[in-house]
C-alpha cells in the first residue's frame, strides 16, 4: 500500500475501485471522478495496480494506491478483492479504470441505492394501518 486513505469522521457512502495492470497512459478516469457534484468526502478513489508500477499522477489524485505485484499473468479477482478490503465505502463499485464519468456519477449511484431504500420503508410503512 503506497497511500492509504483514513476517513476522519465521515465513512464514504461510496467506494470506487479502478484497476490498472501497466497498460494506462492517461490517467482521465480519475480527473473526471474528482469531478462529481457531492462532495469528495462522500467518496473515495481506490487504485489497483496489479503489477508494481507506482504512477505519481495516480498518487496525487487517488485516495488509496496499492501494488499486487503479480508477475506474468494477471489476476484482476485478486486487486479487486484487495480493493474491497481497504475500502471504507457503504456502496462499492468496480470501475473501469479509462472511462470518462459524468458528473452526477456518484451522486446517482448513492441516489440508486438510498432512493430504493427509501422506498422500501415507505412502501412497507404504509401497507401497515397504524
Amino acid at each position: 500500500i503506497h497511500k492509504k486513505y483514513s476517513p476522519e469522521q465521515v465513512i464514504p457512502k461510496v467506494s470506487v475501485i479502478l484497476l490498472d495492470w501497466c497498460c494506462r497512459e492517461q490517467f482521465g478516469a480519475l480527473d473526471w471522478l474528482l469531478k462529481q457534484d457531492v462532495p469528495k468526502h462522500m467518496y473515495e478513489l481506490i487504485w489497483v495496480e496489479l503489477y508494481e508500477r507506482v504512477v505519481p499522477e495516480v498518487l496525487a489524485k487517488a485516495d488509496t494506491v496499492i501494488t499486487c505485484g503479480q508477475k506474468g499473468m494477471y489476476h484482476k479477482h485478486i486487486g479487486y478483492n484487495i480493493g474491497l478490503l481497504n475500502s471504507y465505502g457503504e456502496i462499492i463499485v468496480i470501475c473501469d479504470s479509462d472511462a470518462i464519468y459524468p458528473v452526477d456519477f456518484i451522486s446517482s449511484i448513492i441516489k440508486s441505492f438510498y432512493s430504493a431504500h427509501i422506498n422500501k420503508l415507505t412502501n412497507w410503512t404504509n401497507t401497515r394501518d397504524f
